[in-house]
């Protein structure tokens, strides 16, 4: 056997030592470690607090990180196995950062009950961005970085939905995630743009070289008849550049301490840099509709159903009675804030009560399919047999380009007289006509008269002096109150101008701070308020009850931005509607002698 020299017992004890040291100073200290060197303004990198003591921690991380954007956080609790009696328990408090701009940053020191972190520096750089060469576009002759955005072939008539579609190609050699894709805008016309919800992230084989498609699909629904131009989309991507290699043991102390002969290790890391990519300019020309189609009740599509259901199945119903019914109009290829209101007609002797539109939306990769369901209450007001006239609903089919019409047959509703013998709600002679002889009168054929009942005559004579007497203190109190009568009528009058100039400083404060949907909510029960509930339920309704084409051209800015991405909400500039607004409002008067608004006007029927 080979004796063990004394050197390499020195050396097993010195390495001991340095074990123990290493564990001893883990667990007295809070460690902060950054899990990247390099970083730069958009990186996210992980930075990590850890101890091995024991105790009920509760550090405010957060106050510290205030300089980046905090994109995840969690803690992890694990045992570590110093020798066969020492176990230690090492917690964790771990944060996904993200940089937001250049510069040095202090993270100072973090309090975990009487145990404090060190301060540690963190310096960010620059955005790094590839050479001008690694910058591809539609026309690149790049093979590892594409982009292409398109809409699919065709023309396209105003408020008609476009599918547009962005890719992003990247070579799965050089694949290191995506960092983003710039959303739709517009340099000339206006749109409303909704996304798809589709698989972003796919394998695809072009030319033998497999790609990771990183893809964002979108419907866009322009506004106006005429030109038509999307900004260039550009991407970011995180690509490998190169490949970079160090031994971690070619140090002098351990070649020193093993000696010159022990073997190398090599670490490879890939070196990642950003690649920009852009694509082309899309431009459109969006053709006017037909010269036989009604503007307000356009409606381009793929399908169109329109469905009828009632809440009774029977078609007879008596008087006073009500029947619910509910119409949905589904439109393939549309938004259901597009699709034009039924509006309806009262058939005489059904009272008709609308509710407020319910609006519906499913997506899938082809497109939007868009629901309004409209409810109306069917109240009987007399004995008969009434028709519903059937409802068309013209529609502009896409694919045939020709005009097709959804129809719901009409239908008859049988009303009967009530339970007690109405055959109508205002008449009241119905129970008159009826033969009804009380108890202790006789048949109208008998000549004799009944007995009379002294205490129903007493009885009565009582009623009639304490009515008599009621009617006395009525008058008298009533004109102790007329005077109160005419200011109750002047307080309301005075609190509807209030809330009707309050409703209008609210519409101009929106405008002023440019708040899109507040500015919505506003107009919407401005409209409500002039008008009522069931004829005013969105900013399409409005439009057609003020039937002025300076403010519909404002109405449908506000909504194509509305509906467009939410980072796109802050571009509505407010000055431009509150100058056509204003207009409006100057002629909304309450007249002393006319109760409804001269903004009725505006929309004669």
């Amino acid at each position: 056997m080979h004796k063990i020299s004394l050197n390499f017992r020195l050396k097993v004890l010195f390495l001991f030592l340095i074990t123990l040291f290493i564990a001893n100073s883990f667990a007295g200290n809070i460690n902060v470690t950054v899990g990247k060197r390099n970083i730069a303004v958009g990186d996210s990198f992980k930075i990590t607090f850890s101890t091995f003591k024991t105790g009920k921690f509760k550090p405010n991380i957060m106050a510290a990180l205030k300089d980046f954007v905090i994109q995840y956080r969690g803690s992890l609790n694990s045992k570590s196995k110093f020798s066969s009696t020492l176990v230690k328990v090492k917690r964790q408090w771990f944060y996904v950062v993200q940089a937001k701009k250049p510069g040095q940053f202090v993270i100072p020191s973090v309090a975990f009950g009487q145990y404090k972190s060190p301060e540690i520096m963190i310096r960010v750089s620059k955005a790094r961005v590839v050479a001008p060469n690694r910058v591809a576009s539609n026309n690149s002759k790049s093979k590892h970085l594409r982009i292409h955005a398109s809409i699919k072939p065709g023309s396209y008539y105003a408020k008609q939905e476009m599918l547009l579609t962005v890719k992003v190609y990247v070579s799965r050699d050089i694949d290191g995630g995506l960092r983003g894709i710039s959303s739709p805008k517009f340099l000339q016309g206006n749109a409303i743009v909704k996304r798809l919800h589709n698989p972003s992230g796919y394998q695809e084989k072009i030319d033998n070289i497999p790609y990771t498609v990183y893809e964002r699909r979108y419907v866009i629904y322009p506004q106006k008849a005429g030109p038509l131009k999307l900004k260039a989309f550009s991407a970011v991507v995180n690509v490998r550049t190169a490949n970079s290699s160090s031994d971690p043991f070619n140090d002098p102390f351990f070649r020193d301490f093993f000696g010159s002969n022990q073997p190398q290790f090599r670490i490879t890391r890939p070196t990642w840099n950003r690649a920009q990519l852009r694509s082309k300019e899309i431009q459109l020309d969006i053709k006017s509709i037909p010269k036989n189609a009604s503007p307000r009740n356009w409606l381009p599509a793929r399908d169109v159903k329109v469905i009828e259901s009632w809440l009774s199945k029977s078609g007879t119903i008596r008087v006073g009675d009500s029947i619910d019914r509910t119409i949905s109009v589904s439109v393939v290829g549309q938004i259901a804030e597009l699709i034009p209101a039924l509006g309806l007609n009262p058939v005489k002797g059904l009272k008709q009560y609308q509710g407020n539109a319910i609006f519906e939306h499913r997506s899938n990769p082809r497109g939007i399919v868009g629901t309004r369901t409209e409810k109306y209450a069917l109240i009987a007001t007399k004995v008969g047999e009434f028709r519903l006239p059937e409802i068309k609903v013209n529609w502009w089919n896409t694919t045939t380009n020709s005009f097709e019409t959804a129809i719901v047959p009409e239908r008859k509703i049988k009303v009967i007289a009530s339970l007690t013998g109405n055959t109508s709600l205002s008449s009241t002679d119905s129970m008159s006509s009826k033969s009804f002889v009380p108890r202790g009168i006789s048949s109208p054929g008998s000549n004799t008269l009944p007995s009379a009942n002294p205490f129903w005559i007493w009885f009565s004579g009582f009623i009639f002096i304490l009515w008599l007497l009621t009617l006395a203190g009525w008058w008298t109190i009533s004109r102790s109150r007329k005077a109160d009568l005419v200011s109750v009528d002047a307080r309301k009058k005075s609190l509807k101008i209030q809330k009707q100039s309050s409703l209008v400083r609210e519409i101009q404060r929106n405008c002023k701070q440019n708040h899109a949907k507040q500015c919505r909510a506003n107009l919407i029960a401005w409209g409500q308020f002039h008008w009522g509930d069931n004829k005013v339920a969105n900013l399409s309704d409005l439009k057609s009850m003020i039937n002025r084409s300076s403010f519909t051209t404002k109405v449908e800015e506000l909504e194509a931005v509305l509906y467009a991405q939410e980072s796109d909400i802050n571009l509505w500039q407010g000055e431009d509607f509150w100058s056509v607004f204003s207009e409006l409002s100057k002629l909304d008067r309450v007249h002393e002698h006319n109760q409804e608004s001269s903004l009725a006007s505006m929309n004669p029927r």
